[in-house]
């Protein structure tokens, strides 16, 4: 339970099995959709070699096109409610996740005071944070890429 007890005022045993069974949820709702994500990237990865395997076919030149579609960058976003940990900044779950599918940038809000603001890192791992908090942000858009 290292993300969802950190929002909650009561700790008995009934809540924590409610709360554990919410964050199982989340965490499998979550691998849900970055393996979702890598399926489009490789889908889209097939789509451009077939169109290039085309645009050669029946041309003047012999010559392929010399374009490496592994060299196109590819940049991964994860977008939550919560921070992906616990109050101490402790891994998770979600970071593990962020992690195992080479996340490279989480976005979430919910924290609202002073304290939270100032605790959360710029990175956790390879993973870089944005706190999009409205009251963080003053209410200023902000640009991530």
């Amino acid at each position: 339970l290292h993300v969802l007890t950190h929002s909650f005022p009561t700790r008995r045993s009934s809540d924590l099995e409610t709360y554990q069974s919410i964050y199982e949820r989340e965490l499998l709702r979550t691998e849900s959709a970055l393996q979702e994500m890598d399926r489009a990237v490789e889908t889209l990865l097939e789509q451009l070699t077939a169109e290039t395997n085309m645009e050669t076919t029946g041309s003047e030149t012999s010559e392929p096109l010399t374009i490496d579609i592994h060299t196109i960058p590819v940049t991964k976003l994860l977008l939550l409610h919560y921070p992906p940990f616990n109050e101490s900044n402790a891994p998770s779950g979600f970071t593990d996740l962020m992690e195992q599918y080479n996340v490279d940038t989480c976005i979430f809000g919910h924290l609202h005071d002073q304290i939270s603001f100032k605790r959360i890192p710029k990175e956790f791992g390879n993973t870089k944070l944005e706190l999009v908090s409205a009251d963080y942000l003053d209410f200023i858009l902000k640009q991530i890429m």
